[in-house]
């Protein structure tokens, strides 16, 4: 069989609220030349595809394996992938351009970019752009140093959703990986990158980012997200010492992410005071947390940010609790009705 240009690959688990609305927007596209990869990740039931709309698809294969985490799936995607480009689509989300293969396939052929980035939107009326990518330029061809410097001190290329890259570059791991639920775009992201040696961006909203309240990132904050976000910190802090990227805006980030991460381990209810309190000492530990602290500058960190982390490292926990109750007391009124609220003229 001749290869598609395209394989579109989807990590799904217990999917089928959005399913359909994801696969239709594969089956609009102006560019046929695809193929659709689904990895089902151990959902409750077996997920099955609408057949009116998987007849609409160029081709779609669905491969069921043990739920293994988002990570495991998509390289399970990435195997069984025959396209000379990925494009990956989160299940929950949509190709929002009509167009969108059809300008990215236009972007490989005529510059022969090994990676393409591109932004995203959460809006389908008002599209306005999710992802801020200025420092990947106005568009077109890319650096490479900016890449990392947009990658390593922020979150904005974390997605695997916002890029599409040959498949070539992706290799897989010789280590063997945890099961990863958070953070795991982001070392699937440097694992493909580095590999790269020419990027492309089209700073358009080309795809379609739903909040969905029932994911991975909107649900309580479990305290082994945050070890598995230190897990892929420190594959990252070896490829900037390996490319001799200086971490003092990575350390920025990171522990302004930490101290959100201690304030929705506050704020996740099923936690105990005592399952609270072991995971600030767990944190404590973490080697990526330990390396950006020893980097902490306070003149690039909020007060409360500071302060959150100061009273974590003193281990002062009881303080650090009641340092955030004005955060949980504000968000209880924030979501009360109406009728219970003061009203003002």
């Amino acid at each position: 069989m001749t290869k598609p240009f395209f394989s579109i690959c989807i990590a799904a688990f217990n999917a089928d609220r959005y399913f359909d609305d994801c696969l239709r927007s594969i089956a609009s596209q102006s560019c046929g030349d695809y193929e659709v990869v689904v990895v089902d990740d151990g959902s409750t039931e077996p997920l099955t595809l609408d057949e009116g709309t998987a007849g609409c698809l160029s081709a779609v294969r669905v491969e069921r394996i043990p739920n293994s985490g988002p990570y495991a799936a998509r390289q399970k995607a990435f195997d069984l992938a025959r396209g000379e480009v990925v494009v990956c689509v989160d299940s929950d989300d949509k190709l929002l351009d009509r167009s969108m293969l059809e300008k990215l396939k236009n972007v490989f052929i005529d510059h022969g970019a090994d990676v393409v980035f591109y932004n995203a939107t959460c809006d389908e009326r008002r599209p306005v752009r999710f992802l801020d990518l200025s420092g990947l330029g106005g568009g077109g061809p890319v650096e490479e140093g900016a890449v990392w410097r947009v990658y390593t001190k922020g979150y904005s290329l974390n997605s695997l959703w916002c890029k599409a890259f040959k498949r070539t570059l992706y290799t897989k791991s010789e280590k063997p990986r945890p099961r990863l639920l958070m953070a795991e775009d982001r070392l699937q992201s440097l694992e493909i990158m580095r590999n790269a040696g020419s990027f492309w961006l089209v700073d358009e909203p080309l795809y379609f980012y739903r909040y969905n309240p029932a994911s991975t990132t909107n649900g309580g904050y479990d305290p082994a997200y945050f070890y598995q976000a230190c897990y892929v910190e420190d594959e990252v802090l070896a490829f900037m010492d390996e490319r001799g990227i200086p971490a003092g805006d990575w350390a920025a980030h990171f522990l302004s992410t930490a101290s959100g991460a201690l304030l929705g381990l506050r704020y996740n209810e099923t936690l105990s005071r005592a399952e609270r309190w072991a995971a600030y000492e767990a944190i404590r530990r973490e080697h990526a947390l330990e390396v950006a602290m020893g980097l902490r500058s306070d003149s690039y960190l909020s007060a409360v940010d500071g302060l959150r982390l100061t009273l974590m490292e003193e281990k002062r926990f009881r303080l650090l609790d009641l340092n955030m109750l004005p955060w949980k007391a504000g968000s209880v009124l924030k979501h009360l009705p109406d009728s219970f609220r003061l009203k003002g003229r």
